[in-house]
């Protein structure tokens, strides 16, 4: 197994995801860390014992989005299956001999594990499912951390997407779905998702809404028409709270509720052309 890890930040995070790598029952063959704006000094990244002696591919990009640092990744694996991990995040133990051990029970092309997900003080475990009613109105999968591809299920899939600034794990599961691609669930977490990490899409709503807006025109014959409601959301939560309750007391409630109507119908025309 080939693993792929994007890092956007220098950040002492990223050790304690080689170290969840190193506590694993069963290696992987490479790691390949791509790096994405900020210096190239590696004094920070700590090596582990266990797993010094695997081959280490590093790239740099002064500015690059994930999903462009993922597919560099994915051009450099070369085992049958391939795994992503984000820096924040963690692999519980016994990921990977869980992975594998699953490969004499089916011939799985896309394996995916329900999860841990929080911060220390406060973890919560996400069940997830891949049912067609569950990807239309939501992304039921979860992120690229939980997830092993085949060789063969990336090939049909493609390469991500890299126009998208959100949604990206939740493109990436339509196409495989529309493609008919199997999926095996186990149903243990074994991926510790970190949530609250700064300067991630996560923080930012226009990134959120302009990445949805792009999902819905581009897989609109598989999706939900409820995503419009959020889209519509979305986009009037673009402007910060402070900016709104500021329009409040400037204009009025009455004139700023109908500009809200106004603005409500002038992005369901731009939805829909």
């Amino acid at each position: 197994m080939d693993i792929v890890i994007t890092i956007h930040r220098e950040d002492n995070l990223i050790n304690e995801a080689l170290f969840s790598l190193a506590n694993q029952s069963i290696l992987p063959s490479r790691v390949i860390i791509i790096f994405n704006g900020h210096p190239r000094d590696l004094d920070f990244i700590i090596i582990p014992p266990p797993i010094i002696c695997l081959t280490f591919i590093y790239f740099y990009f002064d500015k690059c989005n994930a999903n462009y640092a993922r597919n560099c990744g994915l051009k450099h694996c070369i085992s049958s299956l391939i795994a992503f991990l984000d820096f924040d995040d963690l692999w519980l133990d016994k990921r990977i001999q869980s992975v594998m051990e699953s490969r004499n029970i089916s011939e799985w092309e896309i394996f995916y594990s329900d999860f841990l997900s929080g911060r220390a003080a406060a973890v919560i475990k996400k069940i997830i499912v891949t049912t067609d009613a569950d990807l239309k109105v939501r992304n039921s999968v979860g992120g690229f951390s939980s997830i092993v591809f085949t060789r063969n299920a990336l090939n049909l899939i493609g390469l991500f997407d890299e126009d998208l600034e959100s949604c990206q794990d939740w493109d990436v599961w339509i196409r495989a779905k529309t493609k008919k691609l199997d999926f095996y669930h186990e149903k243990s977490p074994l991926t510790f998702h970190r949530v609250g990490s700064l300067n991630t899409i996560s923080q930012d709503p226009k990134a959120q809404y302009r990445g949805l807006r792009k999902l819905y025109f581009k897989h609109h014959f598989f999706l939900s028409n409820t995503i419009l409601v959020e889209l519509l959301v979305r986009r009037l939560l673009c402007g910060s709270i402070n900016n709104q309750i500021r329009n409040v007391r400037k204009i009025g409630m009455m004139r700023f509720l109908r500009h809200l109507i106004k603005k409500f119908f002038q992005i369901l025309i731009s939805l829909n052309r």
